[in-house]
């Protein structure tokens, strides 16, 4: 199962914590999409079109809806 999530701001509050590469997370995230569902990928949770930035503070909510799918597949 994969899950990604990626806001679709240009921004995020720590650069350093994206290796200085904020502006790039939404675009390599699509390009991931695209090319994941056009070699057969269909066990994929994407959203990407979340507000926020790309930091912790954003991504932390993704954590419990993520853990309940992930028991959700497993079972």
């Amino acid at each position: 199962r994969l899950w990604v999530y990626s806001p679709i701001t240009m921004t995020c509050s720590d650069p350093a914590a994206m290796v200085g590469a904020c502006a790039e997370a939404q675009g390599s995230s699509r390009i991931f999409y695209a090319h994941y569902r056009a070699l057969g990928g269909r066990n994929g949770h994407f959203n990407l079109t979340g507000g926020g930035n790309h930091d912790w503070g954003t991504w932390a909510g993704q954590l419990a809806p993520m853990a309940s799918d992930m028991a959700a597949a497993l079972n």
